[in-house]
């Protein structure tokens, strides 16, 4: 996802947990390390503060929706006015997921992407993937929502 003309230098990027709406225990992408108009890649290295999530070693590979949700979350939390509080989305539809591995090595990074398909303020679509090095381990097209403020009361 090299573009490089809309791309951003990793030193301005905030953390995942300054853009997610979550709580601390509950940020699984450690940092942003690309972003551009259209997409953003983080990543997430499994940690054993996630062992209520791990199995022998390996954080379960449906994580990866989660992971994947996250970095989503990370894009919209770019895409809101400065001064805007983190809002809460909701996956609506994942689909085409595909997953290679049966799970995520505690320790190893992985680079999650997410890719806008199209979207708008509250309905979007994004096609989204979690990689080691190469190896595509995870990819899936998520739609999700935004509620607006009047419809979380």
């Amino acid at each position: 996802m090299n573009a490089a003309n809309t791309t951003e230098p990793r030193a301005s990027f905030p953390s995942p947990a300054e853009l997610l709406p979550h709580g601390p225990t509950l940020v699984f992408l450690d940092r942003v390390l690309e972003r551009g108009e259209q997409y953003v890649v983080c990543e997430a290295t499994p940690r054993p503060c996630e062992v209520a999530y791990a199995c022998n070693g390996m954080v379960p590979a449906t994580m990866c929706v989660e992971y994947m949700a996250q970095a989503v979350a990370v894009f919209a939390g770019f895409q809101a006015p400065a001064g805007r509080r983190r809002e809460i989305g909701y996956i609506i539809a994942v689909r085409m997921l595909k997953v290679c591995v049966p799970g995520f090595p505690l320790g190893e990074p992985l680079r999650v992407q997410a890719l806008r398909q199209w979207g708008e303020e509250q309905l979007g679509r994004f096609q989204t993937s979690i990689h080691r090095g190469e190896d595509e381990l995870a990819s899936a097209f998520m739609s999700v929502y935004r509620p607006g403020p009047h419809e979380l009361a």
